[in-house]
C-alpha cells in the first residue's frame, strides 16, 4: 500500500491534535469571573473560611448526635464552635478542667482554607490599576482578612463562654495576619523577597531547604508512630472495645483521634531526636528508658512502650537529626555554590561549613517553634504539659542539626574548590598555548616583537580564572 512522504496518510502525528481538539480551544475564550469591590470581597472570604471551618465540626459532632440523641441541638452546635476555637489555639472546657492540645489536623485544614479565601477575594476582588500597587494592595487585603476572621473568632468565643483565664488570641491574629498577606500576595504574584533574590540568588533555597529538613524529621515521626501503633495493637484494641461505642461511635473515635495526628507526628520526632515525650507528670519516654504512669483511657494511647529500657534498635532514630541538619545544609550549600559559580568565584570551605551550620541551626529552631502549638493540657493535675520535653528538645534539636549541616557544607565547598583547580589549570595551560601560537605569528609578521610578548603575556596572566579563594 502506498505511502505519501513516509507517513501513512490516514495517521496523525502523536504530537498533532486532532480537529475537535482545535475546534474546542478556538471556540472556548476565557470566561469573565463577576468583580466587585475589594474590601467587599475580601470580608466575604474571611467569614466563609471561618463558616467552613466551622461546619467541618459540625459534621463531626453529628455522629455525636445519633449516638447519644438526648442532646439538643444547641449543645450540638456548640460542640463544634469548641472544636473550631480549639482548632485555632483556644482551650476549651470539660467536666473538670480545661483542653489546651490544639487538633493540628483541623489546623492544617483551616490554613489552607484561608489560602483559598485569599485566593477567592484577590480573583473576585477589582483588580489594581497599576502593578506598582500590588504591594499595598496584598498587605490591605492580608489586614481587612485577618481582622474580619479575629472578630469573627471573638464572637464564637462570646457565645461560647469565657476560656481560659490565660488565653490570649495574639499567637492566632499573628498567625492570621500573615496568613492573609501571604496569601493575597501569592495570588497577586507579587514576592516581596524578589529583590533580595536578584542580588543573592541563594536566597531562594532557604525556604525549601528549610522544608527539606522538617520533611526528614516528619518522615521520621511518621516512621516512629507506625512502629509504635503496630507494636502497641493488642493494647490499643482493648481500650477501643473497653469504650462500647459502638459503630457509629467508634467511627467517631478514630476521626477524633486523626484531628490530632500531626501532633502525634511531631511527637515522635521529638522522640526520635533524643529529646523525648512527656504525657503527663508521671510519663517520660525516650529511645533510651521509658517511664508511664497512669493514663487515660484513649486507644491512641496503647501505643505507649511498657515502662523500662527501650530496645537498643531504637537508637538509630537518633540520626534523623543528623540527617536532617544535612540535608538542609546541602540545600542552601549547593545553591550557594552555584551563585559563587555564575560570579566567577568559588565558595571557600570556611564559608560553606558555616553557612551549613547555620541552616542546620535555624532547621532545628523551626522544628521546636512547631512543637509548641502542638502542646497542651489535657486536665489541670496530673495531664499537664503533654508533648514534647521542650527544655531538652531546645538543646538537642539546633545543636545536632548545625553539627551535621556544619560538616555537610564543609565537605560540599572543599569538594567542589578542589575540582575546579584542575579545570582552572587546565583552562590556564590552554590560554597559554593559544598565547603562544598567537605571539609566535605576531612575531613572523612584526620581527622583534619581544615588548609585544612580553605585554600579551602578561595580558592574558591577568584574564586567567582564580584557582582558589571564597565567595
Amino acid at each position: 500500500m502506498a505511502v505519501l512522504g513516509g507517513r501513512r496518510p490516514w495517521r496523525r502525528g502523536r504530537s498533532e491534535p486532532s480537529v475537535r481538539v482545535r475546534e474546542l480551544a478556538a471556540a472556548s475564550p476565557e470566561r469573565p469571573t463577576w468583580q466587585a469591590p475589594w474590601p467587599l470581597v475580601t470580608i466575604a472570604a474571611a467569614l466563609i473560611t471561618a463558616m467552613v471551618g466551622w461546619l467541618l465540626m459540625v459534621g463531626l459532632c453529628l455522629l455525636g448526635w445519633i449516638v447519644v440523641p438526648e442532646l439538643g441541638g444547641g449543645e450540638v452546635f456548640r460542640m463544634a464552635a469548641q472544636g473550631w476555637l480549639l482548632a485555632h489555639g483556644i482551650p476549651i472546657s470539660l467536666p473538670g478542667a480545661w483542653l489546651s492540645i490544639p487538633p493540628l489536623g483541623l489546623t492544617l485544614i483551616a490554613i489552607v482554607t484561608g489560602l483559598g479565601g485569599c485566593r477567592f477575594a484577590v480573583l473576585h476582588g477589582h483588580a489594581p490599576s497599576e502593578p506598582d500597587e500590588r504591594p499595598r494592595r496584598a498587605v490591605r487585603m492580608g489586614c481587612l482578612f485577618a481582622l474580619a476572621y479575629v472578630i469573627a473568632l471573638l464572637g464564637v468565643r462570646a457565645w461560647v463562654g469565657a476560656s481560659a483565664p490565660s488565653t490570649t488570641l495574639a499567637p492566632v491574629v499573628v498567625i492570621v495576619l500573615f496568613l492573609g498577606i501571604g496569601g493575597c500576595a501569592r495570588s497577586l504574584h507579587w514576592d516581596p523577597f524578589s529583590r533580595l533574590a536578584e542580588r543573592w540568588a541563594w536566597t531562594r533555597a532557604i525556604v525549601p531547604a528549610l522544608v527539606a529538613g522538617l520533611c526528614v524529621m516528619i518522615v521520621a515521626g511518621a516512621l516512629v508512630l507506625a512502629v509504635s501503633l503496630v507494636s502497641g495493637r493488642t493494647r490499643i484494641e482493648t481500650i477501643h472495645d473497653s469504650l462500647s461505642a459502638g459503630v457509629i461511635g467508634g467511627v467517631m473515635l478514630i476521626l477524633v483521634q486523626l484531628a490530632w495526628l500531626p501532633n502525634y507526628i511531631l511527637w515522635c520526632g521529638s522522640w526520635a531526636l533524643g529529646a523525648g515525650v512527656q504525657l503527663g507528670l508521671d510519663t517520660v519516654i525516650s529511645p533510651a528508658q521509658s517511664y508511664v504512669g497512669m493514663l487515660p483511657a484513649i486507644p491512641v494511647l496503647g501505643a505507649v512502650p511498657p515502662a523500662g529500657p527501650a530496645p537498643r534498635l531504637g537508637m538509630l532514630c537518633l540520626l534523623s537529626g543528623v540527617v536532617a541538619g544535612a540535608v538542609a545544609a546541602f540545600v542552601v550549600v549547593t545553591s550557594q555554590v552555584r551563585d559563587a559559580a555564575s560570579r566567577g568565584r568559588l565558595l571557600g570551605a570556611d564559608v560553606g561549613a558555616i553557612s551549613g551550620a547555620l541552616s542546620g541551626i535555624v532547621t532545628g529552631l523551626v522544628f521546636v517553634l512547631l512543637q509548641v502549638p502542638a502542646s497542651g493540657d489535657l486536665g489541670s493535675v496530673r495531664l499537664v504539659d503533654l508533648g514534647a520535653r521542650m527544655g531538652a528538645l531546645v538543646i538537642m534539636a539546633p545543636s545536632s542539626m548545625g553539627v551535621a549541616g556544619m560538616v555537610t557544607g564543609w565537605l560540599i565547598a572543599w569538594r567542589v574548590a578542589r575540582r575546579p583547580d584542575r579545570q582552572a589549570l587546565d583552562t590556564a595551560a590552554m590560554s597559554e598555548a593559544v598565547t603562544g601560537r598567537i605571539l609566535v605569528t605576531r612575531q613572523r609578521v612584526q620581527p622583534g616583537g619581544a615588548g609585544e610578548e612580553e605585554q600579551s603575556t602578561r595580558v592574558v596572566a591577568d584574564k586567567r580564572p582564580p584557582a582558589g579563594g571564597s565567595g
